[in-house]
């Protein structure tokens, strides 16, 4: 009797386009014993990105937006982890993590991209000086706790008037799609 092999899909990523991914696969696949799905991610969560901005302004907990990865999916392989390299040739990931950041060898037979996006400032000068960008939680509490009175922000800009710091936090929330004040 001959063994055969499970198909690999791995999935780098677990954003949007991998998770989307995954969930799909299992729906689709159902409890297929001919295929193994894996996703790795850096982080053992999904962060539902578009509402960053309410966590920053205080509108919402942060636990709102953060899902556990393997709650979310039932028959995918979970791996936290960084990715390192990518072979196309040998079909292979190399793969770090704990904290001495170790590395495993990751082999597929099909491979999907997911690994998520850089801002793009459109070459426009002092932009990326300039800009607040909120793409991860610790981004999004950061701005949070300087716009909370008692915040770092507040602590570095010791003389500032109320109003001013008020006026300040404002205008970094503002455009972030949701264009609540937070008082």
């Amino acid at each position: 009797m001959e063994n055969i092999q499970p198909k690999r899909i791995l999935i780098l990523g677990g954003g949007f386009a991998g998770l989307s991914t995954a969930m799909e696969l299992e729906k689709s696949l159902g409890r297929d014993s001919g295929v193994e799905v894996t996703m790795v991610n850096r982080e053992n969560f999904f962060l539902f990105t578009p509402m960053l901005h309410e966590v920053a302004a205080s509108d919402l907990d942060l636990t709102t937006i953060v899902n556990p990865a393997r709650k979310m999916l039932r028959r995918t392989n979970f791996f936290a982890g960084e990715v390192r390299d990518v072979n196309l040739t040998a079909r292979q990931v190399v793969v770090a993590h704990g904290f001495d950041h170790h590395e495993h060898t990751l082999e597929y037979d099909y491979l999907v991209l997911g690994l998520g996006s850089t801002t793009n400032f459109y070459g426009i000068p002092g932009l990326e000086e300039r800009a607040l960008t909120m793409k991860s939680l610790s981004d999004a509490i950061a701005k949070s706790s300087d716009c909370t009175p008692g915040g770092s922000g507040q602590r570095v800009l010791q003389g500032e008037e109320p109003t001013a710091h008020l006026r300040r936090c404002r205008r970094r929330i503002r455009g972030s799609g949701n264009h609540r004040r937070n008082q």
